[in-house]
């Protein structure tokens, strides 16, 4: 009797999952399409957008600054995580004025979605 197969090899330690992966690409070892840091690029710039679409956000359209979440010795304005926690809560204010504020959703349902409103309030 033989060694038992582990997970990842068997058969003279030639490597399944790799056998696999090569099966499931057609043979292709590098599966990148662009230059090199082109998903890192991309990813700094939506960062960047999206920060700033925050910020404006938070300057334009509140009538009252975000409440904050800590507070910092000697810091005047909002920081970033005070303005997105309340960004978070008017979008889930905003769903539950929208989608849940029927009288039609039962009782059970309504306990239930205020539950997980307050948890999501919490995370925020």
């Amino acid at each position: 009797m033989g060694k038992p197969c582990s997970g990842v090899t068997c058969g003279g330690g030639r490597s399944r999952s790799r056998s696999l992966t090569r099966r499931l690409t057609g043979g292709a070892t590098n599966l990148r399409t662009g230059p090199p840091g082109g998903a890192v690029r991309r990813t700094a710039a939506t960062g960047f957008l999206l920060y700033s679409l925050i910020v404006w956000w938070h300057e334009t359209a509140r009538r009252h600054p975000a409440q904050p979440l800590r507070l910092w010795h000697g810091k005047r304005g909002a920081s970033f995580a005070d303005m997105l926690a309340a960004l978070r809560l008017e979008t889930l204010r905003n769903t539950r004025q929208t989608y849940f504020s029927t009288p039609a959703i039962p009782p059970g349902i309504r306990k239930f979605i205020g539950q997980l409103t307050r948890l999501v309030s919490l995370a925020s």
